[in-house]
C-alpha cells in the first residue's frame, strides 16, 4: 500500500510540477452522427459545421476545441476537445443529445503525443511497485 500511495503521489507531483494550465487539460475525441434532417439541412444550406462545437466549447471556461473533422460515409462529427475535468466530456454527451442534432455520441479520452512519455513512465512505475509486493 505504501508503495501504490507512493506512487500516486510521484504522479500527482509529476503532473502538476511546472504545469501550464494547458498541460492540465484532459483531451478526448468525441464523435456524433448527424441525424438525417440535420444532414439535409446542411446539404440544403451550406454552412460552417464547427459553429455548434465552437459555441459549446467557448461556454467552457479553459476549454478549447483542437480539431474538427467529418467522417467520410458515416455523416459522422469528430471534434478533439481540450477540457479542464473530464465531468465536462461526459456532459457534452447529453447535451448534444439533447440538441437533437447528434446521435450515436461516443466519447474517448485520448493522450496528446506530448503527454506520452509521461503516461509511460507513470506505467513503469506502476510495474516496479507492482513488482514489490
Amino acid at each position: 500500500m505504501k508503495h501504490l500511495i507512493a506512487l500516486f503521489t510521484s504522479a500527482a507531483l509529476m503532473l502538476s510540477t511546472g504545469a501550464s494550465a494547458e498541460d492540465n487539460l484532459k483531451y478526448f475525441m468525441v464523435k456524433g452522427k448527424l441525424k438525417p434532417e440535420i444532414a439535409k439541412m446542411l446539404v440544403d444550406h451550406p454552412m460552417d459545421p464547427t459553429a455548434g462545437a465552437k459555441k459549446l466549447v467557448a461556454s467552457i471556461k479553459g476549454a478549447k476545441l483542437v480539431s474538427y473533422y467529418l467522417e467520410a460515409g458515416t455523416a459522422a462529427n469528430i471534434a478533439i476537445i481540450a477540457v479542464p475535468d473530464s465531468d465536462y466530456a461526459s456532459a457534452i454527451v447529453y447535451q448534444r443529445m439533447s440538441t437533437g442534432a447528434l446521435i450515436d455520441i461516443e466519447v474517448r479520452e485520448i493522450i496528446p503525443a506530448a503527454k506520452f512519455e509521461q503516461v509511460m513512465q507513470l506505467a513503469n512505475d506502476m510495474n516496479k511497485a507492482e513488482a514489490k509486493k
